[in-house]
């Protein structure tokens, strides 16, 4: 036989043994291949005991895949990592292969076990979106306060997941989380580059059908007692129930209180209105304007107008007109001041009782006005200085382009520093207006009953004072050059 011959033989006989150890079922017909025509053994028979084949199993999922070098010879041949990447690259696995699992495999020569040299990538879900809460209402409660601008909730967006990978390369699917909806209502605003809820007005906020809603209003639906310490709002407050001792009662817009007032402190930076009496209590509004019943032994600060049904021994003192003609509508006993018009119904009382009424001053607002424009005066002479630098250098920036270091630090610090003084200045040209708006009324200002003027009462109008010693019907008292005139 030749060698060529010899040689096809073997090859033909390796692949019979190949077959046999991948198809170990397969019926077959028994021949001895390692013996000649004669039946005497052969050259190649001792070369056929080193014979190997690398057979690769991957898992029903195509998420692992295991390499088994099989040799039943005796004498085996060594392989090496070309043998096993001819027959990964044959199989189609490209993905997740563990070369340290085939170097290792290689080293230590492992034959007839399976190891296992490729995983898959599982694919991850994304999760779902969550909701992260940062106002807690207590349980009993309805609603809290909350500024402008404070955050309510933080919002976790959902994730789209990562696809997975199986070890012939295939990608996975994944399932995206459920995006989660922002809790979005009346009053408030989402910033979607930060992914907060915040509030876009001062107020209560509250819970309503799954979103937050921020009212401008706190309703109290109940009495206040001490109990209840101090209670300050952004918004308006509505009490449906009386007020106590020692409780405190802070708006910085409207107050409505529709019980009784004792012994306390209310204070608005808007209107206020108590339908009920009020005693023993201090009641203020800086801007706003007040609608009171009767008032007894009580300190009243009103920043505009008051209407009140009766004012018995208080300490009052009003930037606007002043009106008592409701019910009683008596002025009697304590000191009234009113830079406007005062109009009662009643002024002191029959027994005589000190009342001091005052009308027309403004000396406070006066001296208040002198000092808020000079300061206004101060402010724009240096603002006037500063856009005077500005100015130049603005013009030297844009003639040659560029300004040296210092020039341009300076010009950013003043235009910094002129945004802070016009900030200053804001609320003392608000302050000014709202004082010569007072001042104005003062020019008219004046006295007048609907009933009677009793002895007893102090008139002081414009700086002119004059005491009544006797009783009189209806009055119109002001004040010309020479005095007080009652007509």
């Amino acid at each position: 036989m030749s060698d060529n011959a010899a040689f096809k033989e073997l090859d033909a006989a390796f692949d019979s043994i190949i077959d046999e150890i991948e198809n170990p079922d397969k019926p077959r017909e028994e021949i001895s291949i390692f013996r000649n025509l004669h039946g005497e053994k052969t050259e190649y028979a001792d070369y056929a005991k080193v014979v190997h084949t690398v057979v690769i199993r991957v898992s029903d999922d195509n998420m692992s895949a295991a390499i088994n070098v099989v040799s039943t010879a005796e004498k085996r041949r060594r392989y090496t990592i070309s043998d096993l990447n001819q027959a990964i690259r044959a199989k189609k696995i490209v993905h997740g292969i563990d070369s340290a699992a085939l170097v290792r495999m290689v080293a230590k020569q492992v034959f007839n076990r399976d190891v296992v040299f490729a995983r898959g990538t599982p694919s991850t879900n994304g999760e779902d979106g969550e909701i992260i809460h940062l106002i807690k209402i207590p349980e009993g409660k309805r609603s809290v306060p909350i500024k402008k601008g404070a955050e309510i909730c933080r919002v976790i967006p959902p994730t789209a997941g990562i696809p997975g990978m199986d070890v012939y390369g295939h990608s996975l699917h994944c399932t995206p989380g459920h995006p989660i909806t922002v809790p979005l209502g009346e009053n408030t605003a989402y910033n979607r580059s930060e992914n907060f809820l915040y509030a876009k007005e001062s107020g209560s906020i509250t819970m309503k059908n799954g979103v937050y809603v921020v009212c401008d209003e706190l309703i109290l639906n109940e009495n206040i007692t001490q109990a209840h310490g101090k209670i300050e709002f952004s918004g308006d407050i509505v009490i449906n129930g009386n007020v106590g001792d020692n409780t405190i009662i802070i708006s910085e817009k409207n107050i409505h209180i529709t019980g009784k007032v004792s012994g306390a402190s209310v204070t608005a930076r808007g209107n206020l209105t108590i339908d009920m009496p009020v005693k023993d209590s201090v009641i203020t509004t800086e801007r706003g304007n007040m609608n009171l019943s009767s008032c007894t032994g009580c300190v009243i600060s009103c920043g505009g107008e008051l209407e009140a049904a009766s004012l018995y021994n208080c300490k009052t003192k009003c930037l606007g007109d002043l009106s008592c003609t409701v019910n009683q509508g008596n002025i009697n006993g304590g000191t009234t001041e009113c830079t406007g018009k005062i109009t009662c119904n009643t002024a002191g009382s029959r027994l005589g009782e000190k009342t001091e009424i005052y009308v027309g001053d403004c000396s406070d607002l006066v001296a208040e006005r002198v000092f808020l424009i000079r300061s206004n005066t101060r402010l724009e002479n240096d603002m006037a200085k500063l856009d005077e630098r500005v100015s130049k250098l603005e013009i030297q920036k844009k003639a040659l382009g560029f300004l040296a270091a210092e020039d341009e630090d300076f010009l950013q610090a003043a235009l910094r520093i002129k945004e802070q003084k016009l900030e200053q200045q804001r609320p003392i040209i608000d302050r000014i207006t709202a004082i010569e708006r007072v001042m104005a009324l003062a020019d008219e200002a004046s006295f007048r009953t609907t009933r009677s003027l009793h002895a007893g009462v102090v008139l002081k109008i414009k700086g002119f004072r004059r005491e009544i010693d006797a009783e009189y019907g209806r009055i119109t008292a002001y004040a010309n050059s020479l005095g007080i005139v009652i007509s």
